[in-house]
This record gives structure tokens, C-alpha cells and sequence, in this order.
């Protein structure tokens, strides 16, 4: 059985995953990688909200 932190780890990189298939219609990419993938893991949803966000600002 997968430990809980796993399962965020599966979680957030399906996240992220989902945002890449999406870049199609929305026009933005977001990367996984360690930093993205570490901070949807500990942050959830607001933290893809929060990558977002900075790439946008940024970038």
C-alpha cells in the first residue's frame, strides 16, 4: 500500500499532467519537475493555482 505521501506525489503530478493536456487551450505549460512537483505535493490545488500564477507574473 502507498504511503500518504506517495499518493500526493501521484496526485500532484497528475495535476500538473492534466494542466500540460490543457496547454492546447489555455496556451501555458507548466513543467515536472522536482520544484513543481514538490510544491503541488505539499500545497495541493492552491499550490498549482500559486505556479500559475507566478509563471504568468514572471514569465
Amino acid at each position: 500500500m502507498l504511503s500518504g505521501l506517495a499518493i500526493n506525489v501521484v496526485i500532484a503530478a497528475v495535476m500538473l499532467y492534466a494542466l500540460n493536456l490543457l496547454s492546447g487551450y489555455t496556451n501555458l505549460e507548466m513543467p515536472i519537475n522536482t520544484t513543481t512537483l514538490a510544491t503541488a505535493t505539499l500545497l495541493g490545488v492552491p499550490g498549482v493555482i500559486l505556479l500559475v500564477g507566478v509563471k504568468l507574473i514572471l514569465i
